[in-house]
């Protein structure tokens, strides 16, 4: 039998190259502009990588309250000044004893600022009480970082605890990989991974914690989901803790600085961090210091966000 049996849609498209080529072009346009739009994305989102950078060396609400002057300084007197008698003194309708009058004057107070955070002075109606369990937690004794115990001397760790970026965090220590050509440690996967060449909780020496900021091709988890919110936090004033527990004991950190760095300039030698960044970094690298580090920014994970902290604190197991 002669003639054309080809299906109707196949007979179209060879009868017609120009759909053939639209069929090319569309899709074609299609990729084009999700790698154009993906990298004018990169580009703003590694802009914005700076404001990450924080070195909290005091904390802003302390400094404003200190600076608070009391009643007298206010009224440009001292209520136990004891008037010269050679000099006439202006006389009062109702006056009262000195004591009395100290008394009334310091126990005077024109905004109760020692009561909230100065952030929150302009609009305090609005202002929201922290979460139950925010702030520091009790019960530990306070240690300097310097009296941190020997490297090689306490347990692995197994819990960690964020409060105010809402982690609580079973720990597993990383394994090293074997990539034929290289080595690298494998990825946590929905916990909190721990470099167990590096210092245990507790311990002097730098303790290096890893989480996936999001993982939605492997499907790894976001335990560090909210890291990056820190930066800001630090940038405010407050004071945030992270607890790593062990069956050594549980032992508190005092975050206070935060640092992006490209993922290969990393280096598990915060010594050598610090060379290379003296104007975020502050801590005493010969100390007990815990470091948690993630990928940033989202959708391009080409830097490491690393918050830093020392241990402040210890409590028995």
């Amino acid at each position: 039998m002669g003639g054309n049996n080809l299906p109707g849609p196949l007979n179209l498209l060879k009868s017609s190259p120009h759909v053939w080529a639209a069929l090319l072009i569309i899709p074609g346009i299609i990729l084009i502009s999700a790698a154009v739009a993906y990298y004018i994305y990169a580009a703003r989102a590694g802009a914005g990588l700076d404001d990450l950078n924080v070195l909290q060396t005091r904390s802003p609400v302390v400094s404003l309250v200190a600076e608070v002057p009391d009643a007298a300084t206010r009224t440009g007197i001292s209520p136990t000044t004891t008037p010269d008698p050679t000099v006439e003194q202006p006389t009062t309708q109702s006056a009262q004893p000195a004591s009395l009058s100290a008394e009334i004057i310091a126990s005077q107070q024109a905004y109760p600022g020692e009561l909230i955070s100065p952030y929150a002075w302009e609009d305090p109606l609005n202002l929201e009480p922290a979460a139950p369990g925010e702030g520091k937690p009790e019960g530990y004794v306070p240690v300097l970082s310097s009296q941190g115990s020997p490297a090689g001397s306490l347990a692995d760790p197994e819990r960690i605890i964020i409060t105010s970026i809402g982690v609580d965090s079973a720990v597993k220590g990383l394994e090293i990989l074997d990539l034929g050509n290289s080595r690298a440690y494998e990825t946590p996967k929905n916990v909190v991974g721990h470099i167990p060449q590096a210092a245990n909780p507790g311990e002097v020496g730098s303790s290096w914690f890893f989480g996936h900021l999001e993982s939605p091709v492997a499907g790894e988890g976001n335990v560090f989901h909210d890291l990056p919110d820190i930066p800001g936090m630090l940038r405010r004033g407050e004071e945030v803790y992270a607890v790593v527990e062990s069956s050594s004991g549980s032992f508190l950190y005092l975050i206070t600085e935060s640092l992006v760095l490209e993922a290969d300039d990393l280096s598990l030698s915060y010594a050598d961090i610090r060379t290379a960044n003296p104007e975020y970094t502050g801590l005493d690298p010969a100390g007990a210091i815990l470091h948690l580090v993630t990928c940033v920014p989202r959708l391009v994970y080409d830097h490491r966000l690393v918050v830093s902290g020392q241990l402040v604190g210890v409590r028995g197991s």
